[in-house]
């Protein structure tokens, strides 16, 4: 009943045997090889040798002294191990739940899940699942609704990581909605909100996450608990990112920093890591994006330094991979791939499947700008791959422009057309219009050896509509290039020049001058 392996102390707790008698009877155990001892410090520990024998004892005791032991086996792990309850969690868990205490057992499956956090969603996911079945069995307190409706939420951001294969997230978000309603508490409602509107962000869906997400705060708000308030702007933070709402997208991350004031474990307990750190991510890549590059880039690198400093490896694959996008910026393309593999091994290491797609899909970005495109397909069908089979399709859209951008490196113009269309066409029919600049840039460079010079201004001018609609001043110095090339193929030399100067004066504007140097050396030739 206390487990395969056990220790010492606790057995003297739950055996009911005289001070004398523990050590002679593990002794007579251990001689006849039905126990051994592992370890003798700190304090001395035994399993059972075979698992048969464990099994035989346990099915030995009868039912209501089973429950007892459980008990007394939890208590006392509790006493004698509190400096270790998060490694135990587990453990103590199965103990209550053993004991048939469905409350103390659900508060140690959720203290499991915590402990292994963002680490390793799968076991996460399966003791929370635990909770949500424990809890189901309580009565319909105020408290015991807003748990149900808590848990509930902790499954929805966790799937938003993982994948939702089995269609969970209508179901979850209608109980845990009605639950928090029921119980009335705004708190646990704004919490249920937002898992469901990032769980419908990871998934492509940005539509849908959209009101949730804005309604979230509102509850948050409402509550007036600081650390919600800041994890609820996280999620809204990415939407507007992929929307490539310039003003909201800076805007919503500088808010929630101003309401973290620097702590950052401010709201990790409702979104499993710093979400300080994730709003100062994109509020780095915010400022990147409206041509900031070298304060955006310092704020990256602070994110990295204290992510490192607390293993938050959630900031530290976000952190890598924003930086490989200032670097397609800049032209930097040995920083773009050290970036691109840290991203990777982060997120490798995270066991989020978004997260792999993402870093993925930055290396793969980061192998198109030094010229190795058949390493950065490899990544970017990777890239491909896990999000289509695992429904997190929020940037298969760059993933595509990545790849139409590999192709038209190894020479083969149509296949870099054909998924450039394609990349366009999901970003806008999602809404993630930020990578669609990605997809029109690769077009206008497809169709520059064909001559096409009606289909390129033509996709010069859908790309001058992107940059008034998104803002976005670091990527207008990219678009006069391209207005350059047009002119050198219709042989207007004045314009080229022009239009060669004023990328020259842009990139040097925004912070990019390996890119200034390269527009010089195009106005030289």
């Amino acid at each position: 009943m206390i487990g395969k392996k056990f220790s010492e102390p606790i057995l003297r707790r739950v055996a009911g045997l005289g001070e004398g008698d523990v050590p002679a009877a593990l002794h007579a155990l251990t001689s006849a090889e039905f126990l051994y001892q592992e370890a003798l410090y700190p304090e001395a520990d035994y399993a059972f040798k075979h698992p048969l024998t464990q099994e035989v004892a346990y099915r030995s005791q009868l039912a209501e002294r089973k429950r007892l032991v459980h008990a007394a086996v939890a208590r006392a792990i509790e006493e004698l191990e509190a400096t270790k309850l998060g490694e135990r969690a587990a453990l103590l868990a199965y103990h209550w739940e053993h004991a048939g205490d469905a409350r103390e057992a659900a508060k140690w499956h959720r203290r499991a899940a915590e402990w292994v956090g963002f680490n390793n969603s799968t076991e996460a996911l399966r003791h929370l699942g635990s909770v949500r079945q424990l809890l189901d069995t309580l009565p319909e307190t105020a408290e015991n609704l807003a748990e149900r409706a808590a848990v509930r939420a902790q499954i929805m951001i966790h799937l938003s990581r993982m994948g939702d294969l089995e269609d969970q997230a209508t179901s979850l978000f209608r109980e845990g909605r009605e639950l928090a309603t029921r119980s009335g508490n705004p708190h646990v409602l704004s919490q249920v909100l937002n898992g469901f509107g990032v769980l419908r962000l990871y998934s492509g869906a940005l539509e849908e996450a959209l009101d949730p997400l804005m309604e979230a705060i509102e509850h948050a708000d409402e509550a007036g608990e600081i650390g919600l308030r800041v994890a609820v702007r996280y999620g809204l933070s990415g939407v507007y990112f992929q929307t490539a709402e310039r003003d909201k997208f800076l805007a919503t991350p500088e808010e929630g920093l101003r309401l973290a004031q620097g702590d950052l474990s401010l709201g990790a307990d409702q979104v499993g890591f710093s979400p300080s750190l994730g709003l100062s991510c994109f509020h780095g890549l915010a400022l990147i994006i409206n041509g900031r590059l070298r304060d955006g880039a310092a704020e990256l690198d602070r994110v990295i330094e204290l992510g490192r400093a607390s293993q938050q490896l959630q900031a530290l694959y976000m952190s890598h991979a924003f930086h490989v996008i200032r670097c397609e910026v800049t032209g930097e393309a040995g920083p773009a791939l050290a970036h691109g593999r840290e991203s990777v091994s982060y997120a490798e290491r995270m066991g989020s499947q978004f997260a792999q797609i993402f870093a993925y899909c930055s290396l793969g970005l980061a192998d198109v700008l030094n010229g190795a495109c058949h390493d950065a397909l490899k990544a970017l069908e990777q890239a491909l791959a896990i999000g289509r089979e695992r429904r997190l399709l929020l940037v298969e859209g760059r993933v595509l422009a990545g790849m139409a951008a590999a192709h038209l490196g190894l020479g083969d113009r149509a296949k870099a057309l054909t998924l450039a269309d394609e990349a366009i066409d999901v970003c806008r029919r999602r809404g993630t219009r930020h990578w669609e600049f990605s997809g029109l840039l690769t077009r206008i460079r497809a169709l520059r050896d064909t001559r096409a010079t009606r289909e390129i201004a033509a996709a010069l001018a859908e790309a001058d509509a992107w940059l008034e609609m998104s803002g976005a001043k670091s990527y207008e110095p990219f678009v006069h290039v391209e207005r350059a090339e047009l002119a050198r193929l219709t042989g207007d030399e004045a314009t080229r020049g022009r239009e060669l100067r004023e990328a020259h004066r842009l990139f040097l504007e925004i912070g990019a001058p390996l890119r200034a140097n390269q527009v010089e050396g195009e106005l030289k030739s």
